[in-house]
């Protein structure tokens, strides 16, 4: 992710060169050597096109980035790079059309350096401090940094023996560089209002983490908590792009997610279209793409339960929705709000949409910007459709639990369908929203054999329920083994407006590639190498 930053105009003559530099720097930055103008040639005894077709014996040619060449008789260029695949196989990279990712690294990790932890805390105690006391001595923060200067303290209190002579000069001197760090911290010049990066200790050497880590806790909320409504909102904006959910998704075969925005608003935010690996500059495919509106229970209570005012005790969450009615009213409301606001009308009474909020739900209604609804249950399924319908909108269909319930109602709508996870007995949250009760093991192969656009998502699980498993369930289930790699391929591309770039290996496509240690979605094959743009960004030939 990356942010603008202002820049004061100068008269000094300097400037000119300073600008020439930067440019030079860029270029040698974002230009990885020996990646544009190599020649890759894989070669395999299978490709999966993605799109039903096998190719055996055959070889993929790939150069700046693009799919040159494919197929059984392709003769490896000079000089190109050479792999060879004995017994392997050859794919697109799958794409999670709806993926859920962290913000916190929920895997058991090694404890952290006390140094490093308490160096965080420094961080984030100041930036509190200087923010909402505007400078003003805070007693907590300047007790703990004081204490935290002694190392003798902190051996005491957090059991690390700082290292050094007998004579205790390296102690005083730690102690003596602890002071000069703090200082730049408690009068503001080592904090940089718009650094993007982790903040580095020159104690520890260790990296303060940034606030917005890749995904989220599976129980909590990191949508926008003042309204209901907010799709002038951009879920990219909570994500760190080097957050280690995306190390799963690369490891696993995942090249491309749609970053699913939070399920906690009635209109969420624009989700965003990104890839798992490659230079950072390179990841971002859609900065602000389709919205996510919900039609169940979970904007009611996560995040913080909606309720209604209790006498005096009025706070943000004393609103609409407590109920499905509730949310219905909102849902509704938002867009004749958005119509009036369009039409230069007065907009008011209550759960009128923030005024940055109108020009999104326009776009949403004249097709601008697509809609995602998310709804599990037969009943929210029809009032999603009757709503869109009282709006001229059109919109996909997300998770559709009950979806075999009404297969017909899909096919006269001509909707896609982004299912999955695929379970029988699901997990929290969604086990705490009461929606998911009839779930079925079938109801993907239903949506796929009723010719109902589909694709399969595995949102929030990884590892074995990650997608390629999710994939392996619908084949377990009745989804042939050609038609269950399309549900995780060139399927979510088209969803996402991508077929003409991802999703498939054919020529002139972006060269998202997974080479398999055997056939894709066989139970004991894994991800050898991982291609993202044409760069290798995963290789695990050696191990």
């Amino acid at each position: 992710m990356t942010r603008g930053r202002s820049m004061n105009s100068h008269t000094d003559t300097s400037e000119p060169r300073a600008i020439l530099l930067c440019a030079a720097l860029l270029v040698l930055t974002f230009a990885p050597a020996g990646v544009r103008g190599e020649v890759l040639v894989i070669q395999s005894s299978a490709v999966h096109v993605g799109d039903g077709r096998v190719l055996t014996n055959a070889s993929v040619v790939v150069q700046d980035g693009r799919i040159t060449a494919v197929g059984p008789n392709v003769a490896a260029p000079p000089g190109a790079t050479v792999i060879e695949l004995d017994g392997g196989s050859v794919s697109p990279g799958l794409i999670d059309a709806n993926a859920v990712v962290e913000t916190v690294d929920l895997l058991p990790t090694p404890p952290p350096d006390p140094r490093r932890a308490f160096g965080e805390w420094i961080t984030a105690a100041v930036r509190r401090r200087r923010s909402h006391s505007h400078g003003a001595p805070h007693a907590d923060v300047d007790d703990r940094l004081a204490r935290w200067t002694d190392p003798r303290a902190a051996a005491a209190e957090r059991g690390y023996l700082p290292h050094g002579s007998a004579d205790g000069s390296a102690i005083d001197s730690e102690a003596a560089e602890r002071a000069r760090f703090i200082a730049t911290f408690v009068d503001g010049s080592g904090i940089d209002p718009d650094a993007e990066d982790h903040v580095l200790c020159p104690v520890c050497g260790g990296g303060a983490a940034s606030p917005f880590e890749a995904g989220v806790r599976p129980y909590y909320s990191w949508a926008e908590q003042s309204a209901e409504v907010i799709p002038h909102t951009d879920v990219l904006d909570a994500v760190d792009l080097r957050g280690p959910d995306f190390d799963r998704l690369l490891h696993a075969g995942v090249t491309t997610v749609f970053l699913s925005p939070d399920p906690a608003s009635v209109i969420g935010s624009a989700g965003a279209i990104v890839h798992t690996g490659g230079p950072l500059h390179e990841r971002v495919v859609s900065h602000k793409d389709a919205v996510k509106a919900v039609i169940g229970s979970e904007p009611s209570w996560r995040g913080g339960n909606n309720r209604p005012p209790w006498f005096s005790n009025v706070t943000i969450f004393s609103r609409r929705p407590n109920n499905r009615m509730g949310l219905t009213w909102v849902f509704r409301k938002a867009f004749h709000d958005a119509d009036r606001d369009a039409r230069d009308m007065p907009v008011y009474g209550a759960d009128v949409p923030p005024q940055e909020a109108m020009q999104a739900l326009q776009d949403i209604r004249s097709g601008v910007t697509p809609l995602r609804i998310q709804a599990r249950m037969v009943h929210d399924i029809t009032t999603a459709c009757r709503m869109a319908d009282e709006f001229g909108i059109t919109f996909t269909l997300e998770e559709a639990t009950d979806a075999y319930k009404c297969v017909e109602l899909l096919k006269s709508r001509g909707l896609s369908v982004i299912y999955g996870p695929i379970y029988e007995e699901a997990d929290a949250p969604r086990a705490w929203t009461g929606e998911t009760a009839d779930a079925r093991l079938h109801t993907i192969r239903t949506l796929v054999e009723a010719g109902i656009p589909t694709a399969l998502s595995a949102q929030d699980r990884r590892d074995e329920d990650g997608l390629a498993r999710q994939a392996m369930m619908a084949m377990r289930f009745g989804v042939p083994p050609q038609e269950a790699l399309k549900l995780v391929t060139s399927a979510p591309a088209k969803i996402l407006g991508l077929a003409d770039r991802l999703g498939t290996v054919e020529v002139g496509k972006q060269a998202d590639l997974v080479l398999w240690s055997g056939a894709p979605l066989e139970a004991t094959s894994k991800p050898v190498v991982v291609i993202v743009n044409g760069r290798i960004v995963l290789d695990r030939r050696s191990g």
